[in-house]
């Protein structure tokens, strides 16, 4: 019986052995077809290692996949997806999962988000409590309870919401469920934060919105408040932001349609700075390479992109706040609440825009 027993073993150890490293073999193979996949019939990008996914869903930035991530004194790959909302909420949010991360700034109770069960998985914080409660109704307590099942981390701000994963998608069905889970609590908070209305705060400021929507000819949205339209077909949007200093605003354009370059321009002393690591394309001029890091795919290229006009352009803009330039768009954040700062902020977005020829 024992002889049996260690055949057995002998056999079957080597088996479950075999087993392991198929599945972790197999394992990338899956999740690179499902980014594949799902990218494909979302008109998203996968990227050639078959480690992410990336683009714009219904006009809010997506991404699933590898980041790397600086956790005190240590680098990590860490695997995330995050969806952008439409228009920040201006409530200076941040909800968490317990356990996961601590605020260090504030040592307040959590905030209710008038579920008792999900109050015990989530940390609640925000600058006005009462609006930032308001906002939890319902359809977004749900969203979030599906959301959190998901991962093993979930980060809800003003700008986006963002959870981190255990593992790679299996197939391209989890992925896909991950997706519409992340469409659905984006969704969500849009429309309660529509419902709650302006913060209180901004009443006195209330006609920079007003003029600014007479000066440049679009659409005020009042529950933000917010413009959001198109001048001289690129689309155009303007945002109060709420900080720790208060309000500012953000100010987006859109470029036109032309070829992809890969092009990432991001201020030296800026939050998106950090996450722009490796290639750094100078342009020979001093003060526009002192103030800002360059990344495209043909660095020649861009460098004729990269003329005076445009390199003015830039750096006019970067007196204005924190300048973010993709081959999609181009966005200044926290330019003040100011109708001729907001409005010369536009101006110069499209004077760079025109100079670049997008």
């Amino acid at each position: 019986m024992g002889n049996l027993l260690c055949l057995l073993l002998g056999v079957l150890l080597p088996v479950l052995a075999l087993g392991f490293a198929a599945s972790r073999g197999f394992r990338p193979m899956a999740a690179a077809s499902a980014y594949r996949n799902v990218a494909w019939r979302l008109g998203l990008e996968a990227d050639t290692r078959g480690t992410s996914m990336r683009g714009h869903l219904e006009d809010r930035r997506l991404f699933v996949g590898e980041v790397v991530e600086q956790d005190e004194d240590h680098r990590r790959l860490t695997l995330v997806a995050i969806l952008d909302l439409a228009t920040p909420l201006g409530l200076g949010l941040v909800m968490r999962k317990r356990g996961r991360r601590r605020f260090r700034r504030s040592r307040a109770p959590s905030l209710p988000t008038g579920d008792r069960k999900l109050d015990e998985l989530v940390e609640l914080r925000a600058f006005e409590p009462e609006r930032a409660a308001a906002l939890f109704n319902g359809d977004v307590r749900d969203a979030v309870s599906r959301l959190l099942k998901l991962g093993i981390d979930l980060e809800i701000t003003d700008l986006w919401v963002r959870v981190r994963l255990r593992r790679p998608p299996s197939s391209e069905a989890v992925l896909r469920s991950l997706v519409d889970s992340l469409r659905q609590t984006v969704l969500a908070l849009e429309a309660s934060r529509v419902a709650i209305g302006p913060s209180p705060a901004l009443a006195e400021r209330a006609s920079v919105w007003t003029d600014l929507a007479d000066r440049l000819g679009l659409p005020l949205l009042p529950a933000y408040p917010a413009l959001s339209g198109t001048r001289d077909e690129r689309p155009v949007r303007v945002c109060a932001t709420r900080t720790d200093d208060g309000f500012s605003a953000d100010v987006s354009l859109g470029f036109r349609a032309h070829t992809p370059t890969g092009l990432t321009i991001v201020g030296r002393v800026s939050t998106a700075a950090a996450s722009v690591v490796g290639q750094d394309i100078t342009a020979g001029d001093p003060a526009f390479d002192g103030a800002f890091v360059v990344q495209a795919w043909d660095p020649g290229a861009v460098r004729q992109k990269l003329d005076g006009d445009v390199r003015a352009a830039l750096l006019t803009l970067i007196e204005r706040g924190e300048v973010e330039v993709s081959d999609r768009a181009l966005i200044v954040r926290g330019v003040v609440v100011d109708v001729d700062a907001l409005d010369g902020c536009v101006r110069a977005a499209e004077s760079l825009a025109t100079a670049i020829g997008w």
